[in-house]
């Protein structure tokens, strides 16, 4: 029970993520820092979908981390990044303000 507890705190905080995203960052053509930060520059640059660069950047690094860190860990990190991924790809893109300084 804790561990679906776990991983729906995991959608859940995704989803909410992705909220951010889609509706202050993405459409305000802010951005974010890592490799979320990377997939809008991309999607700004060449309009490449949001949600699928950031499940194909983190991959890589996914794969070297499991090699060092171990199974659960990587587990956990993987559902948050494809929660995300999920998230980003069918949550619409809405600009909710122009005011950058809000």
């Amino acid at each position: 029970m804790k561990q679906v507890a776990r991983f729906f705190g995991i959608a859940l905080g995704a989803g909410i993520t992705a909220f951010g995203l889609n509706f202050f960052l993405i459409p305000n053509r802010m951005n974010d820092g890592g490799l979320t930060g990377l997939a809008i520059v991309l999607h700004s640059l060449w309009h490449l979908p949001v949600g699928l660069m950031v499940l194909v950047l983190n991959l890589p690094l996914l794969a070297a981390v499991a090699y060092f860190v171990g199974a659960p860990f990587v587990a956990r990190t993987l559902f948050g990044v494809a929660a995300l991924s999920f998230w980003l790809s069918i949550m619409p893109v809405h600009r909710t303000t122009s005011d950058l300084l809000l």
